[in-house]
């Protein structure tokens, strides 16, 4: 297993049966978002670095890493999994400006292509099938309290 990480000091370490990459990007911007956005193609780089194929299953974790995810499974054809940990909508309670508009339809793109969708809880699960119009079928719950990791 791969993990690709932005941000901080370049660099790759193996801990126990997983290998992580670290990015040197020089994660700059005003906001979140912008940082967010800089640090996706060097995610890219790095996984095709690693080389890609159709064997491969990616994770894209929130809307921060659906950028990269979205690119290599158009130039690669790899499919990936998207974990919603909470949704911008529940997170600034509704879509007010720019910012959040912006964050959200990169989720919707996200829950849009990704293969299967992992959320944490029923509530979530319900505010994904409702809100982005997704069949509850495509999205599973994984409650991160251990016994179902």
């Amino acid at each position: 297993m791969h993990v690709i990480a932005g941000g901080g000091e370049r660099g790759y370490a193996r801990e126990g049966r997983v290998n992580v990459h670290r990015t040197s990007a020089l994660i700059v911007g005003n906001n979140f978002l912008d940082r967010a956005l800089v640090m996706n193609p060097e995610l890219v780089r790095e996984a095709v670095g690693l080389g890609l194929d159709s064997d491969v299953i990616l994770h894209a974790h929130d809307w921060m890493t659906v950028p990269a995810a979205s690119t290599m499974r158009l130039a690669y054809g790899v499919q990936f999994v998207l974990t919603i940990h909470s949704t911008e909508k529940r997170r600034c309670n509704g879509i007010h400006g720019e910012y959040s508009r912006a964050i959200r339809s990169i989720e919707e793109q996200g829950i849009r292509e990704a293969a299967r969708v992992v959320v944490n809880d029923a509530e979530t699960r319900e505010e994904v099938a409702s809100d982005f119009g997704v069949s509850p079928r495509r999205i599973e719950i994984i409650r991160p309290d251990g016994r179902s990791w």
